[in-house]
């Protein structure tokens, strides 16, 4: 006997400076299901930020969101000038257990050769997030389970870093990485299926 699913789907636009998204909840049958989805927006999306440094040096880059990442002197794998680049990014994936909080980064890093450095820092940089209660509530996120994540090209799967620290008092997530890849706030409420649909434009 076919037992009926409960799924929630959704779908999010991306332009340069903001972003719209949609989820609904959809009960699917033994014939499946039908639904039509609204897209609600616009959302602000902070400005990319470019910062150059010198790799013997400290950097700091803030976003307009609050958004930071601190690069210790001497953490950069090689020696010279390094670029920085942060882009948020809305159209991220989302997946079950790891529902993406509004939208997240994707930083790259290039020496001055313009190569990406991918090697593993000789240090941890360290990033800091912020949210606000009324934003996990819209986005179905139970606080106590939000976490930092980076997603894994290895894998295909958001992965939870080894080092970070939910401080729920101030509203803030801080975590320290050795790379640099694609980095957002995840989380999950009730236990569901997620699945974000690509979004055709007539």
């Amino acid at each position: 006997m076919y037992k009926r699913q409960t799924w929630y789907v959704g779908a999010v636009y991306q332009e340069e400076d903001s972003y719209w998204f949609a989820k609904a909840r959809v009960e699917v049958g033994p014939d499946g299901a039908t639904q039509d989805l609204v897209l609600n927006g616009p959302y602000p999306l902070p400005a990319p930020v470019v910062v150059t440094f010198d790799a013997s040096e400290e950097a700091y880059v803030e976003l307009a969101d609050g958004t930071s990442i601190f690069v210790p002197a001497g953490a950069m794998p090689v020696s010279g000038t390094v670029t920085l680049h942060v882009i948020p990014i809305a159209t991220l994936p989302h997946q079950r257990h790891a529902n993406v909080y509004r939208y997240g980064y994707a930083l790259v890093a290039t020496d001055e050769d313009g190569n990406a450095i991918t090697e593993h820092f000789n240090q941890d940089v360290v990033i800091t997030f912020f949210y606000t209660d009324q934003e996990l509530l819209d986005a179905g996120i139970d606080e106590d389970y939000l976490r930092p994540a980076y997603y894994s090209t290895t894998t295909s799967h958001w992965t939870i870093p080894e080092s970070y620290v939910v401080d729920e008092a101030n509203n803030r997530v801080v975590m320290q990485i050795d790379h640099f890849t694609d980095f957002a706030l995840t989380g999950e409420g009730t236990p569901r299926y997620m699945v974000y649909l690509p979004l055709v434009m007539k």
